[in-house]
């Protein structure tokens, strides 16, 4: 899955699959394989889901989660394809943090989805930051804002309606890699970047803006 901010037109992608089972000598041929891409990772038993078409099939397969030192989880993952041939696999790395957010009168916490090489304190730092200024935002500073002509007020209009930058139990929590040395972080598909200064400097409010998720 891909998260792209907008403007963009995006559909999803649909995997066609004739059949949801694979034959006993397949899927040993396909776990080898995992097993191979999985490395130092051990997967954890049984395929995850299975898609096969004439000719073609594809297997995803889930590694035992790894616990790291500072508190956030690593989650690996396997697709394995093939076409008429042997299987491949890649692996994939998936790491999720407990963060608590500091909104109103409550403190919930939330599972966010967190880059590989970002440090779990700077996580925190940047989704307190962008609670603390998601209602005072403006559509004037909205990446890349340019102003509509006759429009002259529109970029004073508050970037997000209430409720749109807001913690819910079920919903998108990410923080992304962007351009350059910066990170989105992403509350339901609504994002505040922050940009780095040199040398691990100090995190900055840059702009907000809109994702969409694409297959």
């Amino acid at each position: 899955m891909l998260a792209c901010a907008l403007p963009v037109i995006a559909h999803a992608g649909l995997i066609r699959c004739d059949s949801r089972t694979i034959t006993a000598q397949d899927l040993r041929r396909a776990t080898v394989a995992a097993r191979r891409a999985a490395g130092e990772s051990k997967l954890a038993s049984g395929a995850r889901s299975v898609c096969m078409n004439p000719g073609r099939g594809r297997v995803w397969y889930e590694a035992i989660v790894e616990p790291q030192p500072d508190g956030s989880i690593v989650h690996p993952h396997i697709v394995c394809t093939r076409q008429t041939g042997p299987w491949s696999c890649e692996m994939s790395r998936d790491r999720n943090a407990v963060i608590t957010v500091r909104h109103t009168y409550v403190t919930p916490d939330f599972t966010f989805k967190l880059p590989l090489d970002v440090g779990l304190e700077d996580a925190r730092w940047l989704v307190s930051r962008a609670f603390e200024l998601a209602p005072g935002l403006l559509h004037s500073q909205q990446c890349g804002w340019k102003p509509e002509a006759g429009r002259p007020d529109e970029g004073l209009a508050q970037a997000f309606t209430p409720g749109a930058f807001e913690p819910v139990e079920s919903g998108w929590y990410e923080i992304l890699h962007q351009e350059g040395d910066s990170l989105a972080v992403i509350v339901d598909g609504n994002g505040i970047v922050f940009t780095r200064a040199p040398g691990n400097g100090d995190w900055t409010f840059s702009c907000w803006s809109t994702w969409i998720v694409v297959a």
